[in-house]
């Protein structure tokens, strides 16, 4: 073969090469932004874990102390605090069964002497002041845990579940839709009494 028909070939090759760039760089965009996708998803799920874990262990530590579910937001909050990505749905903290699973029924609000349901506007913007006096023995007076008030709680025998439910906004939309609820929840012997 002389040099002028590998050069021909080289130069009708030419075509070919742009016709599979315009069909696989596309695949390889759109792999690349899915894989970015599921890892903040990932990311995201993580840190709603921690966040649950957190909240779980501080309403195990201070149990049947009257702000339990105060502090126990407070830490959910902190652990989701810069995270621009997650966006607490509903927090719920309960008086977990045998099995660990959440009460149906506390999904959708608190139930009397079973769960607390902290939706995204109670998340965001209770305060101290909405759980009553810290030295109070009873939750009353419209305060935002007195469905299943704290000092009514077992130390030692009960457990307590929190749920958390998040949203995840998409970044790309290929995830099909443009978020995924992302849900999880901890559940933690209350510590017995020192």
């Amino acid at each position: 073969m002389s040099s002028r028909t590998l050069r021909r070939r080289g130069a009708d090759d030419d075509g070919a090469v742009v016709i599979e760039m315009v069909l696989i760089v596309p695949l390889i965009v759109m792999l690349l932004l899915a894989i970015a996708e599921f890892g903040f998803a990932f990311r995201d799920s993580n840190t709603l874990s921690s966040a649950t874990r957190s909240g779980a262990r501080v309403a195990s530590n201070l149990a049947d102390e009257r702000w339990a579910d105060f502090a126990a937001l407070e830490s959910v909050r902190a652990a989701v605090a810069g995270t621009d990505s997650v966006q607490v749905e509903m927090v719920v903290i309960y008086n977990a069964p045998a099995d660990g699973a959440v009460p149906t029924a506390c999904l959708t609000g608190s139930v009397a002497g079973v769960c607390n349901h902290y939706d995204a506007s109670d998340f965001a913007s209770l305060t101290a002041a909405n759980f009553g006096n810290q030295t109070d023995t009873f939750c009353g007076g419209g305060a935002a845990d007195s469905a299943w008030c704290p000092t009514s709680r077992n130390r030692g025998t009960d457990l307590v579940g929190v749920y958390i439910e998040s949203r995840h906004d998409s970044l790309t939309g290929l995830l099909g839709t443009n978020f995924i609820t992302l849900t999880d929840e901890a559940i933690m012997r209350l510590e017995p009494a020192q």
